[in-house]
């Protein structure tokens, strides 16, 4: 939810985690600029007291405009992909919890913050559009999408290797019925031998959704094991990779749970 609290300013509001009052961390959101300048956006209901921006951590931010110049080589190759930006960036205790602060339209907020002593703490950061009609994404951290998975798996899928011996078989299937993919990977002599001794190596990333830098790592650590630089480790084990455990929770953008509100730690 976004409400315009003055020309150049928002305040902003995230949603919760599925079937569960909190965590509110996570954020993904987008704005076109309809005018070139500087725009402050305040995300007023976090609920963690102690989070990486007190300690110089930035917003992630991707420039659609800034991504296609930088394609072009009119900017540096840092902005064609997710960066951290933005200036001016405070993260304190919210005015949420100011009887001042919250409006009589914020019910839910002013019941959790008086009657049940919910603290919540507010992000503040400024951004300036240099672009005309650009459209700017700002997040927690670089989204990696169910649709990016999928993307991996077909890349992996498509790997002419004859050394190589991979199999992807559902594990299970989600709440929501999305099967949650399991890739079983290792050298493709005797890999289907039933008499095979290898030893089993379990690999898994995204019980978290919020978590996506683990999903980088495991988008570098597939690409690895299929890789000629891991021959002899494929010859002796056998890997069982589950690269997004919370599917459902990665697609409807939770932070931490399942949509059951589940932890699935």
């Amino acid at each position: 939810m976004a409400l315009r609290k003055r020309k150049y300013e928002y305040d902003l509001f995230m949603r919760t985690d599925t079937n569960t009052p909190s965590p509110h961390q996570w954020f993904f959101f987008s704005v076109k600029n309809k005018s070139s300048g500087k725009f402050k956006f305040n995300i007023l209901n976090f609920t963690k007291s102690n989070p990486m921006y007190k300690e110089g951590m930035r917003i992630a931010v991707y420039s659609q405009t800034k991504a296609m110049l930088a394609k072009q080589h009119k900017l540096p190759s840092t902005y064609a992909s997710w960066h951290r930006g933005c200036t001016k960036i405070r993260y304190d205790v919210s005015k949420l919890c100011s009887k001042s602060g919250v409006r009589s339209s914020l019910l839910y907020y002013r019941i959790m913050a008086s009657c049940l002593k919910q603290v919540f703490y507010s992000l503040s950061f400024e951004y300036e559009f240099e672009h005309l009609n650009d459209v700017v994404w700002f997040a927690y951290s670089a989204p990696y999408l169910y649709t990016d998975l999928l993307q991996l798996l077909f890349e992996i899928k498509a790997t002419d290797n004859k050394e190589v011996f991979i199999q992807q078989d559902p594990l299970c299937k989600s709440l929501s019925g999305i099967e949650v993919p399991m890739l079983t990977i290792t050298s493709s002599k005797n890999a289907s031998s039933p008499n095979s001794k290898k030893p089993v190596i379990i690999v898994l990333s995204r019980a978290h959704p919020g978590e996506t830098c683990g999903s980088f790592m495991m988008q570098g650590f597939l690409r690895y094991v299929i890789s000629a630089a891991c021959v002899e480790l494929r010859k002796k084990v056998v890997f069982k990779v589950i690269p997004m455990l919370n599917v459902d929770g990665v697609i409807v953008g939770n932070c931490t749970v399942c949509i059951s509100g589940q932890d699935l730690d």
